[in-house]
This record gives structure tokens, C-alpha cells and sequence, in this order.
């Protein structure tokens, strides 16, 4: 399988909501996620959120992703074939995360321990159970070794 594995970056924006909206849910999953809220506090949670109709959700959703990633506080990798993007892994330093997060018991370690926390997978409906999670995984060790960072926390569920 020949895969690529990208940083996300602001130039990448695009290819991350093509995923998120095309390809990321399209077994039937109710459930719309642009993977954002975890680099959220509760404050900007709430003011992000507060008194929208629930059809309304998926759109401030997408508008709190794209400052996350203009912003550089949403990190994670792409997996892309084919030059699509077909999986996603949030992946950042402990340190980036808000000490309030808002989804959630507050499971991270200390900021100052230096850890890489892999906070959630998502990967298209037909490339599950063929090695793209293993891949992106891969990839945040490694990013985790070349930076000398103590560890890599795993609080997917």
C-alpha cells in the first residue's frame, strides 16, 4: 500500500476538511467532528458553542477548526493515497493542550513532562483494518523520538 503521511500545516487546511466532510464519516456515523475540541478550553468551548441550534453545530465546529489551524494549535498527520487524504491522527505535545479541556476527564499528564499525546484516529470507512492507523501512529513516535520528547501518551478511546 503506498501511503504518505503529512504534517498538518495551514496549506494542508484544505485537504483536512475534503476528509473531514467527504470521506471521514461516510459509513453512516451520526456523529461530525472536525477533531478540534480536545485543543479547546472550556471557555473558548462555550463561547464557540453556546445557544446554537443544533444545526448549527457542524459549522462552528469547522469555523473553531479553521483557527486551530491558522492558529497551529490543531497537529496532527494525514494519511493520504492516491494524493487523498483518506486518515487523520491528532497528534500534539501535551504542552499545547488547554489544562481545561472540555470533553472529557483531564487524562493528560503534566505540560512540563514533554510528552506527544495522540488524542484520536479517524480513517475512511474502506481503508479500515489495512495498516493506516498503524502508519500515522508510527509517525507520531517518530516525531515524538527526533524531538527528545519523554514519551507518547495514547488517550484515544
Amino acid at each position: 500500500m503506498d501511503l504518505e503521511i503529512r504534517a498538518l500545516a495551514p496549506e494542508l487546511a484544505p485537504d483536512y476538511f475534503d476528509f473531514f466532510e467527504n470521506r471521514a464519516f461516510t459509513d453512516g456515523s451520526p456523529y461530525r467532528c472536525y477533531c478540534q475540541m480536545f485543543q479547546a478550553s472550556k471557555a473558548e468551548a462555550e463561547a464557540a458553542y453556546s445557544g446554537l441550534a443544533p444545526e448549527e453545530l457542524g459549522r462552528a465546529a469547522r469555523r473553531e477548526a479553521e483557527r486551530q489551524i491558522r492558529e497551529g494549535r490543531l497537529r496532527g498527520y494525514l494519511a493520504y493515497a492516491g494524493g487523498q487524504a483518506i486518515g487523520w491522527c491528532n497528534a500534539c505535545d501535551r504542552a499545547n493542550l488547554p489544562e481545561d479541556p472540555c470533553v472529557g476527564p483531564c487524562r493528560h499528564a503534566p505540560a512540563e513532562a514533554r510528552i506527544k499525546a495522540v488524542l484520536c484516529f479517524e480513517i475512511a470507512p474502506e481503508w479500515r483494518g489495512r495498516g493506516v492507523g498503524t502508519r500515522l501512529m508510527d509517525c507520531a513516535k517518530a516525531w515524538a523520538q527526533e524531538r527528545r520528547l519523554h514519551g507518547l501518551m495514547e488517550l484515544y478511546g
